[in-house]
């Protein structure tokens, strides 16, 4: 600070005022956050600022000319600033606060505060100018400080209120008089100080005086925008409207009006002209929906003058009155704040069933005399807003709540709050009773009843008969007589039973028995056609739901039968009941279209096809219209079981061929109907569309010969002006956000125009026109797309912020005219999966259905047909677009359907790489640009971007320069139009036409050209043309990354100016500009455009000149402190982007991470944000500070995950906890939450803290994880008076909630049960400690975690003993985890012991425990596989007594009886696929035992299994036979891929144990087939394997298995035959040489020991010599594919690069050191092994690679792999006079390189040589030789290896001359040693003893000189062998034994030297020894002398 100039001195002095303030603010706001952060903080920093800037606040009021001065942007910095300073001073600062904020006053008052005349203030009292009250910027940054300063410190500076409240009335009043005066931003501050000022004091300064004058200043607004159509700032409106709050709380007018309270606030505020105004402009209804929330809050939590219920009433009122969209979507907007205040105030508001009561309450909207004569588009529309507020609010419901909701909904219990009435509002259970039934009541409640059963899974019942129950009372209503309900009755029960599947197959057999007694029953009287439609739908519905584990296969070939019987024989029938019985079974046959199995369509395809040609293709003669009808009801649902065929089979051009011919003789029977009727018309139309949706399914193989007149029909559907234009009820908004913008910006009078896509898109009628439902308002629904997460397809230049607000559920629902239910196609549930989404399942009406397939088809075909269709067509395209013979908003709806139908068909033009005619793109460009209502901004960015696409489509067939040409000519044209045209909206066109044009042709377009357009366009400050210029150089940059750095700093600068200028953007004197910016946010667009300039320059930004570098800086400090949502967004995405870029230092770390966590955290509630100013760096003294926003939250996790990535986690991690647990107790199903823990996981790897806290949080309850938000609630309200702490019936329980009491009582221990996270929190729990367990494991560091066994086995147990099956599978993977981490550890008191051997029994218990009704066939076969883990862990202490073990035995017994069903405990299993499945992991389970005993040599274990294996080996027999069988031959019963998916998880290990007992039991199998067939058996499993390796060539994983099988089946010896034959084992090579070519590391390994295998299996099965040699060319093939390997990682053996490899050092690693090491060892296992004749020339190839190991610079590190096979070749060629020849030659070739080679090396090679009889030395090379060996015989790298070599010698001195030789001249070198280690002394003596015993036994004369060598050698290092002396006397001994008189005759010897003291001290130890008889001969010796 102090290096800093003062802010004054800046002022004074700066050249660029507001560039260099903001760089003064931005530097002194990161001190302050930065400060913050420090441990150590101090007062003095933000005292200094806070006297810097009231010296800056003081001087500028003398400043006359503030031009390049004023900023609202600098106001916000200022005040954020100064806030966040005064935020941190100590308690005895505190005057600071008040002294600041009466500064601000007087600034305000328009006081005299200049410095100069402080100390003559009286005399200056009277001498000030006259107070103006208008605008000036010293008073508007006081005004703007002043709001923040009442919402931190209203306490500390209430008293200021009677002074500033006059003043502020006097400036509104001022500046509203004149137009002159007004100014926009100083209006809307003013209105929000004062509203501060009220809301932070409670309302107590809002006396009678100025109640009255704020009432009359309101009144004079509305009535000036109502009835002289004046604008003013929607915030100035927002003000007001919350003002108005606080004269309705008060007491006197409470009092007043207390016995009707709630119809006086009705009449008085939701029927005035404030909420009028308020709730239908889409930037006030938020703040009108919070002001009524608060009011009502206050009236029911604080005054207590109204009770929930009529709290309620009162919002059922409001919406029973309401008549338009937007006044509901406000209504449900204020309810959403009122209980999320509730919720906030009390945490157990929502406990039990309150919710339920509130919807009860809520629920009077839906009665009959407020839904009579509503349209039923309507009430849908209400029952989706109640759905949305369900999705709000039941995340903050406990699952224990949701479940009694759930309970109470279906009559499972009671609840006494919940009173049944009448009928004006739903009563419980849901019930179809009477003819009466409202069924609008059933459907709120099918709503609730659908989202709880998708939030609770299979959670919330353990009991059959409950569960039973539930499901009777939903297909009762699933076959109710009432349509709708039965339609979404299905849904709810399909829900259901998905999460409990064993019920599909007794609910579908009875639907199933229930249609076929009615088909068969011949009384007609009892036919129901509803529940014959209910039990049909109930079937076709579930089909896509069935699981083959549940359903069997025959059931639904069962249901195929029964549907296509009836329909063979009656497949035009229209007559009584066999009509009504053919619909049901087209429904049923459409449903089963769904069916998962790709082999049932192909069966049933030929029979389909047969049923539709005969329905369709044929002519129907009627006679009368109800015949007509009937059949074309029936043809529509013929067509709605083709087109589900369609989606879900495999598609090829001649089918499509087929049904395209089908298509047409449909439709022109259609055509040909003359009969006329509503009914008829009706169900012409159904049958179109469906014409047109299977079209859409065919259009790729039809599109290129599409019919032209058929397509232009089907263009009418969207463009024919004489359609649709019946008049519409549409109701124009009252939002002025769509208005005619002349130049002159500065009136406040504007017009409004309707004619727009936004005016039809608020259209009340469900018509909007004839405009498709395709458009909405982010963009245009995909009907066709492929990818069903995302069909929405961005329109570029639409304006849509980065985030949404919680409310947008609501929001959107006033854009949508067009309602979408499942009654206005109910079929959609069959056929909808595939071909309709966007969130959306359900359907418009049949007519705006049409609409909508027909332009995505238009879409789909036109771009592949010949250019003259394609001009014909838009020819007639234009015909309808500029037709006059019809509405005005008739022709806004073409233009939109067909300027989107052709956006849609330029981008598939471009996608595709298409090129379009130049006559066709020119008609295109004409009709583009001719479209009218150039004030449309959606119509204005489809036809922007259509003139891109098509010059970019046409320019694409053109050479390079004329396609640059054509570009440049177009750019021109529009160029000139922007100077010709100053029409904002015209501009604007123009301005995004250049911008497309460039996106679409970067590489040829002129960038220089355009941006400098772009860059003048932006200078104009009218809103309309500077916007959307921002927009479009936006859209430009993202196309260009190379902009120079010197343009780039021109641009920032630039752009701060913008920013930070009044005469741009919202912060000015025009209500227009500011009005325009809510919308248009210029300055959002600023920070998109800086977004993009990060991501293009990247790294290089901070060589921007410093200018360029602190414009940047100081842009992205405005965005993230103005606290707009997504501006600060933006700016913490460019924060993320300088972050990956590792641009340190340029922006604060603290202040971006602290807004994203502020962001995170104020999105935990939902509710609309009460604080004008963002409270990140202040404090909170709201509820709801700020709005929240989800999906704002869970960009900022994604961002923290990235940044964790990049080491920052140390920044946010530990801040961010608590917060982020609750966030994932709330949406756990959210994946950036998942992620982010994740990557915390990672990046924090403290494993047991957290095995602790994942732990403590499987275990949290909500109450405990949210109590310090309760507590933080708590303190505000009674800080806001909210709560009164005197009244004690308010505060008690509130203040029990917040005491941490320890003596929990049994009933608050259940409230916890009963308040635990949900299941889904849970179950990422669980796989976040299976994820952290697995990390353990994979670092080695599992003995980490032993200490915390005993907690992972319970929750492990935990999680397998509930019904959930996620949480069941992550249970046994947890227990399988521990059993691999923790099996090999040792017990710390029985090392022999495993430490789990102690915990066994739990282990039991939790795997026994999933065994539970209810369990899944995939947890069953999980548990098994787990199960054989436990035992051959080796942890059961008796296996065969186990409960494990006994489970697996008893499992066997299920292979005795034919029965379909599986009873396993409680768990009865019904299907085949479901028995199967558990049978092969049963005998998988086996095989796993079975194959670890055998290759662990278990003998407890392969006793055993041993037991079982007369059992089992059949059953592996047949098991793999039958996988055989459905992988080559097939069946025709069932889907092949679903049987062969059950053997793909097994069959390798069963083959891995009928290959181990091959190995060590062959007799075992041959019990079961005979010698021939099980070689046949044992090559086709072989040849299996590999053909999967092939198939897995990329599975890295897979392969290696497989090979490991195979090398099991190989080295079993009994497929040599076969292998060995031609074509087979030229396959195999093929294999082998691939996967050595492409394998990793292991896979080299495995194929060197399948080579080893084959190598070995052929010599040991043709021993003689003729056997050998037939197939000596296929081991040579073996042998080249281990060469390959060899010559892969040693270079410079190939002859090809020889040289150039041998003199570069080659660094192997350790894997490939491995790989070389067996390779040679295998050659080193079976060379030796070959005949004679073959070996001499293998001999010489491994030599020659010897050789050149020893040449290679690489020699140190490869020669010990390659000595083994040297010596294995010396030993096998001695004797051999070739062989010594090659020998000697390679000796002589590399002993002169014997100097690269180290020592250890050196000697081993002499070593090897000699010792395996070389005898080519000469004696130079003895002398070396043996004195290398003396030398280095103590050296630390050698000693071994000589002491070994040595050894070696001495035992080979009778067969090698030359051993003998240098043990001769060793033993001299030997004795000239002076000193030797201990180690070695004693190895050399016992060296010598050896060599004393083989010259001995050689010739008996060598006895008594070796003798007295050892006795010498003893003797010479008699001084260091004193501690040896019992192995001295040992060795004495082991020589006197020998020749005990030659040993006689030795020591005579030695005691005539000087070593016969030495010798006698020796010889006297051994006298000490005790006598014996191997002491008699030392006994003796003490007599010689």
């Amino acid at each position: 600070m102090s290096e800093q100039k003062s802010l004054k001195d800046v002022v004074e002095t700066s050249t660029n005022v507001r560039h260099d303030i903001s760089s003064w603010l931005r530097i002194n706001f990161e001190e302050v956050i930065d400060d913050t952060n420090q441990e150590n903080k101090t007062e003095e920093l933000p005292l200094e600022i806070i006297e810097e800037l009231s010296k800056f606040s003081k001087h500028i009021t003398e400043i006359e000319d503030l031009t390049n001065l004023e900023s609202h942007n600098i106001s916000i910095a200022t005040s954020q600033l100064l806030c966040s300073s005064l935020c941190r001073i100590s308690s005895e600062n505190m005057g600071k606060i008040y002294n600041t904020a009466e500064l601000m006053s007087n600034i305000l008052a328009e006081e005299n505060v200049s410095e100069q005349d402080k100390d003559d203030k009286s005399k200056n009292k009277k001498s000030n100018s006259k107070k103006t009250y208008t605008y000036t910027f010293p008073k508007e940054l006081a005004a703007t400080c002043l709001i923040q300063l009442f919402e931190l410190f209203a306490k500390d500076i209430h008293s200021l209120v009677p002074f500033l409240l006059p003043i502020i009335f006097k400036n509104i009043k001022k500046i509203l008089e004149k137009s002159k005066h007004f100014h926009a931003l100083y209006s809307v501050t003013l209105s929000k100080l004062l509203r501060s000022m009220f809301r932070n004091t409670n309302g107590n300064f809002f006396d009678t005086t100025y109640s009255s004058k704020f009432t009359k200043l309101s009144k004079s607004v509305f009535e000036e925008m109502n009835n002289k159509q004046i604008d003013y700032p929607v915030d100035f409106i927002s003000a007001l409207i919350e003002c108005w709050t606080f004269i309705f709380k008060q007491e006197s007018y409470i009092t007043e009006h207390n016995n009707d309270i709630m119809e006086t606030i009705y009449i008085k505020f939701w029927k005035s002209e404030i909420a009028v105004y308020g709730i239908s402009n889409d930037y006030t209804r938020i703040i009108t929906a919070k002001a009524l929330a608060e009011i009502i809050f206050d009236y029911k939590f604080t005054k207590k003058v109204i009770d929930l219920e009529q709290a309620l009433e009162f919002y059922v009122k409001i919406f029973r009155h309401s008549h338009s969209r937007d006044v509901r979507a406000g209504c449900f907007e204020s309810v959403t704040q009122f209980l999320t205040m509730n919720l906030l105030a009390d945490s157990s508001f929502l406990h039990d069933c309150k919710y339920l009561y509130i919807l009860q309450r809520l629920s009077a909207v839906f009665s009959l005399k407020n839904t009579t004569d509503r349209r039923s588009e309507t009430i849908i529309r209400w029952l989706n807003m109640f759905k949305s507020l369900h999705k709000l609010i039941l995340p903050h419901i406990s699952e224990a709540s949701k479940t009694q909701i759930l309970f109470t909904l279906l009559g499972l219990r009671s609840e006494e709050s919940l009173i049944n009435n009448t009928g004006d509002r739903i009563s419980f259970p849901i019930t179809v009773d009477s003819e009466q039934t409202n069924q609008w009541y059933i459907m709120l409640q099918l709503d609730i009843v659908e989202l709880l059963l998708l939030a609770l899974s299979s959670s919330f019942t353990n009991g059959l008969k409950m569960r039973d129950e539930v499901k009777e009372q939903l297909i009762k209503l699933s076959i109710s007589d009432l349509y709708v309900i039965r339609l979404y009755s299905n849904r709810v029960l399909k829900i259901f039973l998905v999460n409990f599947p064993d019920l599909l197959t007794p609910v579908i057999s009875h639907s199933l028995s229930e249609l076929s007694n009615t088909f068969d029953n011949k009384n007609k009287a009892i036919l129901s056609f509803a529940q014959l439609h209910g039990h049909a739908l109930i079937i076709a519905n579930l089909v896509s739901a069935m699981d083959k584990d549940y359903v069997p296969y025959e059931l639904i070939m069962r249901i195929t039968v029964f549907a296509t019987s009836f329909i063979k024989n009656h497949t035009t029938s229209t007559n009584g009941d066999l009509y009504f019985k053919g619909l049901v079974c087209w429904i049923l046959l459409a449903g089963l279209m769904n069916y998962k199995d790709c082999q049932y369509l192909s069966t049933q395809k030929a029979q389909l096809l047969l049923f539709w040609k005969v329905l369709l293709t044929h002519s129907f003669t009627y006679r009368n219209e109800e015949e007509l009808f009937r059949n074309l009801k029936t043809r529509t649902h013929a067509l709605t079981c083709l087109l589900t065929f369609l989606s879900n089979a495999d598609i090829n051009k001649d089918l499509s061929t087929q049904l395209s011919y089908l298509l047409t003789k449909c439709s022109n029977f259609n055509h040909s109907v003359e009969l006329k009727s509503a009914r008829i018309d009706d169900a012409l139309l159904e049958n179109e569309n469906r014409i047109v949706q299977i079209y859409l399914q065919l259009q790729e193989f039809i599109r290129y010969d599409f019919n032209s007149s058929l397509l232009i029909l089907i263009m009418k559907n969207f463009s024919d002006p004489n359609l649709y234009i019946e008049p519409s009820s549409s109701i124009l908004p009252s939002v002025k956000s769509i208005k005619k913008i002349s130049k002159k910006d500065d009136t406040r009078k504007e017009k409004v125009l309707e004619y727009t896509i936004d005016g039809l898109l608020r259209s009340e009628d469900n018509f909007g026109y004839g405009i498709s439902s395709k458009i909405v308002n982010e963009g245009i629904i995909e009907l066709n797309s492929k990818n069903i997460e995302n069909r929405i397809t961005d329109v570029p230049g639409l304006w849509s912020n980065n985030a949404d607000y919680w409310y947008k559920t609501f929001e959107n629902e006033v854009k949508v005219p067009i309602s979408r239910l499942l009654s206005n196609d109910s079929l959609v549930l069959l056929f909808g999966t595939n071909s309709y989404a966007n969130g959306t399942l359900y359907m418009p009406k049949v007519t705006t259905s049409l609409i909508d397939f027909s332009m995505e088809l238009f879409s789909s075909v036109f771009p592949y047909l010949n250019s003259n269709i394609q001009y014909s067509l838009i020819e007639n395209l234009n015909l309808a677009l500029f037709s006059k013979n019809t509405t005005l908003m008739r022709s806004v709806a073409i233009s939109a359907n067909i300027c989107t139908a052709l956006y849609t068909s330029l981008q598939t033009i471009e996608r595709e790489n298409i090129s379009l005619d130049k006559s066709v793109g020119t008609l295109m460009l004409e009709s583009i640009r001719k479209v009218e209502f150039n004030n449309d901004n959606y119509l204005t960015c489809l036809k922007s971007n259509c003139v891109g696409l098509i010059i970019s489509a046409v320019r694409r067939d053109m050479e390079a320069e004329e396609a640059a040409d054509f570009i440049e000519e177009q750019c021109n044209i529009i160029i000139k139009g922007l100077s010709d045209n100053d029409e904002p909206f015209v501009r604007m066109l123009n301005i995004l036409s250049l911008s497309s044009i460039y996106q679409r042709n970067a590489n040829i377009a002129k960038f220089e050209n355009l941006y400098e357009v772009l860059f003048t366009m932006m200078k104009d400050p009218h809103p309309v043309i500077h916007s959307w210029s921002l927009k479009a150089l936006d859209i430009l940059l993202k196309k260009h990354s190379t902009m120079k750095y010197e343009q780039i700093s021109t641009l920032l600068i630039a752009l701060l100016n913008y920013m930070l200028n009044p005469q741009y953007g919202y912060c000015g004197s025009s209500t227009l500009r500011y009005n325009y910016n809510f919308q248009y946010n210029s300055h959002y667009m600023i920070a998109s455009i800086i977004n993009t300039i990060v991501e293009n320059v990247g790294p290089n930004l901070s060589i921007l000149n410093s200018d360029g570098l602190t414009s940047f800086q100081n842009i992205c400090l405005y965005l993230v402190t103005n606290g707009d949502l997504p501006q600060q967004l933006k700016g913490i995405k460019i924060y993320e982007k300088i972050s990956i870029f590792k641009l340190n230092n340029v922006l604060s770390d603290g202040i971006f991470i602290q807004i994203a966590e502020n962001f995170i955290s104020n999105s935990l509630s939902l509710g609309i944000g009460s604080s004008y100013f963002d409270t990140t760096f202040t404090s909170r003294h709201e509820l709801i500070s700020r709005t929240c926003s989800i999906d704002a939250a869970l960009q900022c996790f994604e961002v923290f995950e990235q940044l964790a990535r990049l080491q920052k986690g140390n920044l946010f991690f530990q801040r961010l906890e608590t917060t982020c647990w609750r966030y994932l107790a709330l949406y756990p199903n959210y994946m950036p939450i998942r992620r982010y823990f994740k990557e915390w996981l990672k990046q924090t790897p403290d494993t047991l803290r957290w095995l602790e806290k994942l732990r403590q949080m499987y275990e949290m309850t909500n109450g405990k994880l949210f109590k310090n938000i309760s507590i933080l609630n708590y303190n505000i309200l009674i800080e806001r008076g909210v709560l009164n702490l005197e009244t004690k019936e308010i505060t008690s329980e509130l203040e029990e909630k917040m005491e941490n009491r320890d003596d929990q009582t049994t009933a608050t221990e259940k409230l916890q049960l009963s308040d635990a996270l949900q299941w889904s929190t849970k179950e990422t729990i669980l796989g976040l400690l299976a994820k952290l367990c697995i990390d353990t494991q994979d670092d080695g560091t599992s003995d980490k975690l032993s200490s915390k066994i005993p907690e992972l086995i319970k929750l492990s147990f935990n999680a397998t003993s509930t019904n959930i099956e996620p949480i069941n599978k992550l249970g046994l993977s947890i227990l399988h985890i521990i059993l691999k981490m923790f099996t090999d550890i040792p017990d710390p008191e029985y090392a022999q012991k495993s430490i789990l051997e102690q915990h066994e029994a739990q282990i039991s218990s939790a795997l026994v425990s999933v065994f539970h009704t209810g369990s899944s066939p995939d947890v069953i076969t999980m548990a098994i596989n787990v199960g054989a883990e436990i035992i051959y862990s080796g942890i059961l202490p008796s296996i065969t007594k186990s409960r494990i073990a006994q489970l697996l035995i008893k499992l066997l017994d299920t292979f005795d009886t034919d029965s379909t069903n599986l009873i396993i405990g409680t768990i009865e299993i019904s299907t085949k696929t479901a028995k199967r499945k558990i049978e092969l992991a049963v005998l998988n389970s086996w095989a796993k035992l079975t194959q670890y005993s055998i290759e662990t040599s278990n003998e407890i274990l392969i006793t055993f299994t041993k037991t079982y294996w007369s059992i089992l080996i059949p059953l592996w027999i047949v098991s793999l036979r039958e996988y055989m069988i459905l992988n080559y031959e097939g069946t025709t019963l069932e889907s092949d891929h679903t049987r062969l998916a059950l053997y793909q998880p097994v069959w390798l290990n069963m083959i891995k144990a009928v290959s181990s007992l091959l190995f060590i039991d062959k007799q075992s199998l041959l019990k079961c087939m005979n010698s021939d067939e099980l070689d046949s058996f044992m090559f086709a499993l072989a040849s299996r394997c590999l053909d999967e390796i092939l198939h897995n060539i990329d599975n890295d994983e897979v392969k290696l298995n497989l090979l490991g099988t195979v090398h099991g089946i190989f080295k079993c010896n009994i497929l040599l035959q076969s292998i060995f034959s031609d074509d087979i084992f030229s396959e195999i090579i093929g294999i082998f040489n691939r996967l050595i070519s492409t394998g990793s590391s292991s896979e080299k390994i495995a194929v060197i020991e399948i080579i080893n295998d084959l190598l070995r299996g052929y010599r040991v099965t043709n021993p003689s010599h003729e056997e050998f040699l037939a197939g000596i060319d296929k081991l040579y093939e073996l042998l080249k594919l281990l060469m390959f390997i060899i010559s892969d990682l040693l270079p410079f053996i190939k002859v090809s690069d020889m040289q150039n490899t041998l003199e570069q050092e080659i660094k192997i690693t350790k894997l490939e050191q491995g790989i070389l090491r067996r390779a040679v060892g295998v050659l080193e296992e079976n060379i030796n092994q070959f005949d004679e004749i073959f070996k001499v020339d293998l001999y010489a190839c491994q030599l020659f690679i010897i050789g050149r190991v020893y040449l290679s610079k690489s020699v140190n590190d490869l020669l010990p792999i390659f000595l083994p096979l040297l010596k294995n070749i010396v030993s096998d060629m001695t004797g051999n006079d070739e062989g010594e020849r090659l020998l000697t030659i390679f000796y002589k070739s590399t002993c002169q390189k014997y100097d690269t080679v180290n020592d250890s090396n050196r000697i081993a090679t002499f070593l090897v040589l000699l010792t395996n009889g070389f005898n080519s030395f000469n004696d130079e090379d003895f002398r070396y030789n043996v004195q290398q060996l003396s030398d280095n015989i103590d050296a630390d790298g050698t000693s071994m290896i000589i002491i070994s070599g040595l050894q070696k010698i001495v035992e080979n001195v009778d067969k090698f001359e030359s051993c003998k030789h240098v043990m001769e001249i060793f033993m001299k070198e030997l004795f000239l040693i002076e000193e030797l280690p201990e180690d070695i002394i004693i190895s050399a003596l016992n060296i010598l003893v050896t060599f004393s015993k083989q010259v001995g036994s050689i010739d008996e004369t060598k006895y008594q000189p070796s003798f007295l060598l050892c006795m010498l050698f003893i003797c010479k290092h008699q001084d260091t062998l004193k501690s040896q002396l019992p192995t001295v006397t040992a060795v004495m001994r082991d020589l006197a034994k020998l020749e005990p008189g030659d040993f006689k005759l030795s020591i005579q010897r030695i005691l005539q030297t000087e070593y016969k003291k030495n010798i006698e001290s020796i010889i006297g130890n051994i006298d000490l020894d005790a006598p014996s008889e191997e002491n008699a001969a030392s006994v003796e010796l003490k007599t010689f002398k």
